[in-house]
């Protein structure tokens, strides 16, 4: 009995070091011309939305896919973090925050001089996570 016991601790040992998300795409892709230009998902520092659109901005430019934010955020939720009802950012790539005398805050990005605008909506949200995220890092 002892054996069949240790038997099944050791299977669900298993389970404990799975990668989170085994069957997740590794890359961003879209058709161009009749060709796929794809980006891994690695180098992609934003997605901002824009009507039917998203806009993938990465290290080597800009992509155009026609899928939904929601639909990458719930893809990925632990590569990017929402910080307005139209942008994703990639939680890597996310530097901190920078306000403006207007009242507005805006996300600082690594590898990019974009500025994003975050939204009042997500402001607390991402504060918090950027204090959880600074305190792993101490």
């Amino acid at each position: 009995m002892r054996e069949g016991l240790r038997h099944l601790r050791a299977d669900s040992d298993i389970g404990r070091n799975a990668p989170p998300y085994p069957m997740r795409r590794g890359r961003i892709s879209a058709q161009y011309r009749g060709r796929v230009r794809s980006v891994d998902l690695s180098d992609v520092i934003y997605l901002r939305a824009d009507h039917k659109y998203v806009t993938v901005k990465h290290l080597g430019g800009e992509l155009l896919i026609d899928e939904s934010l929601r639909s990458l955020e719930q893809e990925f939720p632990d590569l990017f973090v929402r910080i307005h009802r139209n942008a994703l950012v990639a939680r890597n790539r996310f530097l901190g925050l920078e306000k403006h005398s207007d009242g507005t805050t805006w996300a600082r990005l690594h590898d990019c001089p974009d500025r994003l605008q975050v939204s009042r909506r997500h402001l607390a949200q991402i504060r918090r996570w950027l204090g959880q995220r600074d305190r792993q890092t101490d």
